[in-house]
């Protein structure tokens, strides 16, 4: 699905996403998979049903930016992949259900990463305390 992309009226967001994934990463061992990765966030409407498109805009180029750059590593398993996406996913979920109102695009993102840290901590396994000398 072909998202508009702020760097001009014929460029497309995964098109870009492929470009700088590349630069940054190399050939992925499956180059398609940073795409399917991103195209689990444009696709699902229902991440930001609730919002304006001024307010989904930035979310979902961020996330699917984020899901697709995890994606391009082919150190990470296709199940850490997903798991990273859905986080991603879960992220979006809850700044829309937080922040309705908020309509900074910076303040939204930044919602979005706090959202996402706090996910990714809670999935992180305790580690038992070190024996204390």
């Amino acid at each position: 699905m072909d998202q508009p992309h702020p760097g001009g009226p014929n460029r497309c967001l995964l098109c870009d996403l492929s470009t700088v994934i590349a630069s940054n990463t190399g050939e992925p061992d499956d180059p398609e998979r940073p795409q399917r990765a991103a195209e689990r966030i444009l696709d699902d409407e229902r991440l930001t049903s609730d919002l304006t498109d001024d307010q989904a805009r930035p979310l979902i180029e961020w996330a699917s930016y984020q899901a697709a750059l995890v994606a391009s590593d082919p150190n990470r398993s296709d199940e850490d992949v997903d798991a990273a996406v859905t986080a991603l996913r879960r992220a979006v979920l809850r700044v829309a259900s937080i922040a309705p109102d908020e309509h900074d695009p910076e303040r939204l993102l930044a919602l979005a990463r706090q959202q996402l840290e706090a996910l990714q901590a809670a999935e992180q396994p305790e580690q038992p305390e070190e024996a204390g000398g």
